[in-house]
Parts: structure tokens; C-alpha cells; sequence
């Protein structure tokens, strides 16, 4: 079920800005007018058209964690939603306007309402799932068969630690079963979890993925138990390399390896580069995120650019020319990371937010020295 994303832990308010649309003449902040709007939507089951839409008006709602709560004896699982847009003109005189949304999910199957709080576990709470005690809640839907004595949320690596992305979280297990929104996950063993990235996980000696969208989970019978992270987009396992997923064709595993940008360059001292720092020291799910979302790596044959073969202009009788790997070794060339060099075995190529230009390249045999926009440019 698609549902408006989640109000920050606490609230139940989000504020999704509208795009301010601005002309270049306009400089004053004040706004001639302004209008607000406000709605209710019921919802019921999995449904996202909603069974009735009323106009908002004052109700007592009894809160029983960031998204639960119960109105009218009923218990919801609610969201509310914000949107804001501005316009303004030439001469400054502008219009705003709020749109506020406020969505109700009926909870599904007979409930103790008294009883009905989010779930919390050893003062970790779980402010997507919650129970009455006899049975466990996703959302709006009940995650039939769970077993509350036994039931633990997990957050998005599949452990039971407190994390920064709790509130997003769909995994849950309980004694018998591994569950991934308010279904159980076939052949998934609860106790054997091995979370390999944000994508794939291993069970009881199989492979499974999320799905497009993320929408269910699939096992991946072509993939090896075997199979490990090289970083948030490359894995491995004995037979192949993965990018997302995905096989890259003929990308040896045993000698497949991300590269991260250097400097200075090994072998090649006087080659101008620009420090990577920034770049290779953000946070373990970017870190490898290059110069247009592009990620890059090598084996004993070939510098790879995502699941591709990095392939270069060297002249019109040899337009792709495969980057053979021979120790390669990638650099920035510019501070905002849009060029970069990449240096094989026997050339050097200049490319520009992830892709070679044509005549960016040049044959060498003598260490390069100098700036790569000197040398081939």
C-alpha cells in the first residue's frame, strides 16, 4: 500500500515543500496573500483511494505512539501531510498557500483498543508497527500469525539495534518467522540473518532481494550463498559480480575490486590531482557514489564503470577501446568531482561526469607529469 512518507519521529506532521517558483526581478519576501486548505481521508485495508473525504474539524484523538492513535473508539494508523507553495511577481506581490492532509488508515480485525499502544522493546521503539497484546500490527494491517511474546522489528540491516532509519523499517520477525511488511518471507530462517546490503540479505543458506519498488521480496536462486558486499552497489560471490543486482558480464570475482580515487598517483608523482578526501570519507552508503551517482572498479582485465567495461576513443579506426586494468588507478581532476582521470596500464583517460569524451585519452610509456588538461585537452 503507497502511503504519503512518514512525519518525523515525534510528530505526526510532515512539511513537504512545493517548488517556489521565483522570477529573477522578484527580491521581497512578504506575501499579498495567502490561503490554507485542510482535509481528512478515511481510509479502509489496503486500499489508497480513500472511503471518504470530509473537510477537517476538531476531534479528540487519543494518541498511542508517533502514528497510532484512536478516534471515536476507532484505532488508526494516521499520517498527516503538509504542502506548501509560494508564487511571487515582478514586482514582489505574491500568493501562498497550505495544503494540509490528514490520512486515517482503519486498523484491520478485532482490536483491544484500551490496550493498543506502538510496539516498544527494551525502550527501543518501532513507531511503524504496534499491538494489542494478541496480535501485531504493520501499519494499518495486521501481520497474521505473528506471535506478539515473541516478536521483534527490526530496522532496514535486519538487526534489533536502534537506528536512524527505524521509522521507514518494514522487517519484523517473530520465533517462526521473518516478516517483511505484514507478510512472512518463504524459506527465510528468523535466527540466520545476514544482512549483505540495503538491497540483498542471506537466509538459510539462499539469497534473497527486494523487490522494484521494494514492494516484496524475491530469493535469488542464481546467486551463491557465497555472496558479500564490495560496497552499497558491488557484491560478489564465487561464480559472479553484481552491480545492484544485476551480473556484470565477464568481471572475474576473484580479482574484482572497487576503486576509490588517490592522490598522489602511484607511479606517476608529477601528475596533478585534486584531494579525494571528501569524497572517500562521507558515510559508508555514499562513499563510493562517484562523479554523477557513477561507481567504478577492476579486475585482473578491465576498469569498470557501474556494469559496464570503461571503454575510450583512441582514434576513428578505434572508437571503444576496452580500458584494460594493469594496476588502474582513478583521480579527481576537478574539486566538484565532474572530471576525473583514470590511468591503465598503457593510457590516459580524461572523463567528464561519467562519460569519455571523444580525443580525451593519450598513449603513454614515460611517467605523465603536468595537468591532464595540458596533456590531453
Amino acid at each position: 500500500m503507497n502511503r504519503p512518507a512518514g512525519p518525523t519521529l515525534g510528530r505526526k506532521t510532515i512539511a513537504a515543500f512545493g517548488l517556489v517558483a521565483l522570477s529573477l526581478l522578484s527580491v521581497y519576501p512578504a506575501y499579498a496573500r495567502s490561503s490554507s486548505t485542510c482535509k481528512e481521508q478515511w481510509f479502509e485495508g489496503t486500499s489508497d483511494e480513500p472511503v471518504l473525504i470530509t473537510p477537517c474539524r476538531k476531534r479528540a484523538v487519543y494518541d498511542r505512539g508517533p502514528y497510532y492513535g484512536v478516534i471515536d473508539g476507532k484505532p488508526y494508523f494516521m499520517v498527516t501531510v503538509i504542502e506548501q507553495s509560494a508564487r511571487s511577481s515582478l514586482l514582489g506581490r505574491g500568493y501562498s498557500h497550505i495544503a494540509e492532509s490528514r490520512n486515517r488508515w482503519l486498523l484491520e480485525g478485532q482490536i483491544d483498543v484500551a490496550a493498543l499502544q506502538t510496539w516498544q522493546k527494551n525502550g527501543r521503539l518501532s513507531p511503524r508497527f504496534a499491538t494489542d497484546g494478541v496480535s501485531v500490527f504493520h501499519e494499518a494491517q495486521q501481520i497474521k500469525g505473528a506471535d506478539p511474546a515473541t516478536f521483534e522489528a527490526l530496522n532496514t540491516e535486519l538487526s534489533t539495534e536502534a537506528s536512524d532509519d527505524d521509522r521507514h523499517s518494514k522487517w519484523s520477525r517473530d520465533d517462526q518467522h521473518l516478516y517483511f511488511g505484514n507478510e512472512p518471507v518463504p524459506n527465510a530462517n528468523p535466527h540466520d540473518l545476514r544482512f549483505i546490503n540495503k538491497n540483498l540479505f542471506a537466509s538459510n543458506g539462499r539469497i534473497f532481494e527486494l523487490g522494484i519498488g521494494s514492494s516484496e521480496v524475491l530469493e535469488r536462486q542464481d546467486m551463491d550463498a557465497s555472496l558479500h558486499p564490495l560496497n552499497w552497489v558491488y557484491s560478489a560471490d564465487k561464480r559472479h559480480v553484481y552491480f545492484r543486482g544485476r551480473i556484470i558480464d565477464g568481471a572475474d570475482p576473484a580479482s574484482f575490486h572497487v576503486m576509490r580515487a588517490v592522490c598522489p598517483i602511484p607511479g606517476h608523482p608529477g601528475l596533478q590531482c585534486r584531494d579525494p578526501g571528501r569524497f572517500n570519507e562521507e558515510s559508508t552508503s555514499t562513499s563510493d557514489r562517484w562523479f554523477g551517482k557513477k561507481s567504478f572498479g577492476q579486475d585482473k582485465k578491465y576498469v569498470y564503470v557501474d556494469d559496464e567495461i570503461l571503454r575510450f576513443w583512441v582514434d576513428e579506426a578505434h572508437p571503444e577501446v576496452p580500458a584494460e586494468s594493469g594496476n588502474a588507478a582513478l583521480f579527481l581532476t576537478a574539486d566538484d568531482g565532474s572530471r576525473f582521470g583514470v590511468i591503465t596500464r598503457t593510457h590516459l583517460i580524461s572523463v567528464e561526469n561519467g562519460r569519455v569524451p571523444s580525443t580525451k585519452s593519450m598513449k603513454y610509456e614515460d611517467p605523465l607529469s603536468g595537468r591532464v588538461n595540458d596533456l590531453i585537452w
